[in-house]
């Protein structure tokens, strides 16, 4: 696996269930969600908490390589400019992955699952599900 400089930024994500649960609750409310951006998150985490998680499912140690942010962020601007939009995905990494750029709205941003009547999830479960499908 490869981790994105120490692997300890966070990031805000959700998962695909959590994504239409959200949607089908805010159009249930329109005079509550019309106009308006939602944030939504199931969990928090970081490259070595995801690590930690799979790991711990697998009950395998996996082999980590550190990877330098910049330097991948850097080779996909270059592989965009020349038109190879394969670099998109070391940028859409690095937006999620390192502090500062966006990529833990949950530092600025207040969520709406409460408003959204949106489950409680854990890490561990979400990764036990993906491993069984």
């Amino acid at each position: 696996v490869s981790l994105f400089n120490s692997g300890k930024d966070t990031w805000s994500t959700t998962t695909m269930p959590t994504i239409g649960l959200a949607v089908k609750n805010a159009l249930l409310i329109p005079e509550k969600t019309a106009n308006r951006y939602l944030f939504i998150d199931s969990f928090t985490v970081s490259q070595n908490q995801v690590l930690a998680s799979f790991e711990k499912a697998t009950g395998k140690k996996w082999e980590v390589e550190q990877v330098d942010a910049e330097a991948m962020k850097n080779l996909g601007l270059e592989k965009m400019s020349k038109g190879d939009f394969s670099g998109a995905m070391s940028l859409i990494r690095y937006i999620n992955c390192v502090h500062g750029h966006g990529g833990n709205y949950a530092e600025y941003e207040s969520t709406a699952n409460e408003l959204l009547s949106l489950p409680k999830e854990s890490l561990d479960d979400a990764v036990a599900k993906v491993l069984t499908q």
